[in-house]
């Protein structure tokens, strides 16, 4: 409650309440973090000479390693930074399926999302399979001053992360009412205009959405932008 790891702390009863700030002043993270994580003091990492096989928890800059040692929880910062982790199922599943599912839910379904949906590239795994994927932004992925489609991707690859498969796209947004925008990080689909796009999730007014983001190679993104990615399966794993 006191470090709003679910939920944020709003009120009690009326908005801008003081009594937040006070109970927000009065945290000690390093002391309190292990009982949060369920873990040992030991089992907290804070750079990525201090992961071991024995990690709970790692609260610092990101590196490949991180994303390589299946830390159950990663943070930029504690408590404000945690990254978001997601664990579906896609595959099994024909475009047409994700469709009907999609406008049972009345999620809305962008022109350009629809495209992609119908597009010959947006083919789906003939089976199910369970991935990992993980939401993070250009800034966390040490890219402070914002970076090109292809420069983020890279950067993505370097740490152990992969791009999704497309039908990630309308499973996640199957699988999560999350309000916040964010990005799949997949192989961009041409749509009918010929711009290359990827799919986005959003919430607004009048509900949950299906849509796309122009994705050119060279086009640049905003430090603040959050994307999806997948973990890589360790060798382990």
């Amino acid at each position: 409650f006191l470090y709003e790891v679910d939920t944020s702390i709003e009120g009690f009863g009326y908005k801008k309440d003081p009594r937040i700030k006070e109970l927000r002043d009065k945290r000690n993270p390093g002391e309190d973090m292990p009982m949060i994580f369920g873990c040992t003091k030991e089992q907290i990492a804070h750079n990525e000479g201090e992961v071991t096989t024995d990690t709970i928890a790692y609260v610092g800059t990101l590196s490949s390693k991180i994303f390589q040692s299946n830390i159950e929880h990663i943070y930029t910062t504690f408590p404000e930074g945690k990254l978001q982790t997601y664990n579906i199922e896609i595959g099994g599943k024909a475009k047409e399926e994700y469709l009907n599912a999609l406008t049972e839910k009345n999620i809305k379904i962008g022109t350009y999302a629809q495209q992609l949906l119908e597009s010959p590239e947006f083919v789906t795994l003939p089976s199910g399979e369970h991935i990992a994927l993980v939401r993070l932004t250009v800034f966390d992925l040490g890219l402070s001053q914002g970076a090109t489609t292809d420069e983020i991707y890279k950067r993505a690859n370097e740490w152990g992360l992969e791009l999704c498969p497309p039908e990630v796209g309308p499973a996640l947004r199957l699988a999560t009412d999350n309000p916040e925008w964010m990005r799949i990080g997949i192989k961009q689909i041409s749509v009918r205009d010929g711009y290359p796009n990827i799919f986005n999730l959003y919430r607004n007014d009048d509900g949950l959405w299906l849509n796309t983001s122009h994705a050119e190679p060279s086009g640049r993104w905003s430090a603040s932008y959050q994307f999806v990615f997948r973990i890589r399966k360790s060798d382990a794993g």
